[in-house]
């Protein structure tokens, strides 16, 4: 049972932090403050009951952490792609066509990295 109140914390975090940094999504106003109030709640029950119940604070920090760097894996890809076009612009020598480029690095910004950190965090919290 609190292998559910995990995996629905860490799904809650990453769908809000996709929400805000896709904006591919339409969702009411009224849904996201409720999502974010019940994230915070989640927060607060982990902090202060579970505190070393089930995931001690450092592993459950650790999770966050890695959502976290959803952000910073995202703003690294736009200078990326950024970087890219810059460099193709000056020469034409590359070997992909821009477009497939980046439809790849939205691919890894948009889907994969989610994916990937979800998983993770599952798998943590299934095993530990």
């Amino acid at each position: 049972m609190i292998k559910i109140f995990y995996i629905l914390f860490f799904t809650l975090l990453n769908f809000l932090i996709f929400y805000f940094l896709v904006k591919k999504l339409k969702v009411k106003n009224k849904v996201i403050i409720i999502l974010l109030i019940l994230l915070s709640c989640l927060f607060l029950i982990q902090t202060f009951y579970f505190k070393n119940l089930y995931l001690n604070s450092e592993t459950f920090y650790n999770l966050i952490f890695y959502s976290l760097n959803i952000i910073f894996i995202h703003f690294g890809c736009k200078a990326l792609i950024f970087f890219f076009i810059e460099k193709s612009s000056k020469t034409e020598s590359l070997s992909l066509p821009k477009k497939n480029v980046l439809l790849i690095f939205d691919f890894i910004r948009f889907t994969l990295i989610y994916i990937l950190v979800f998983y993770f965090q599952i798998k943590i919290i299934l095993n530990f």
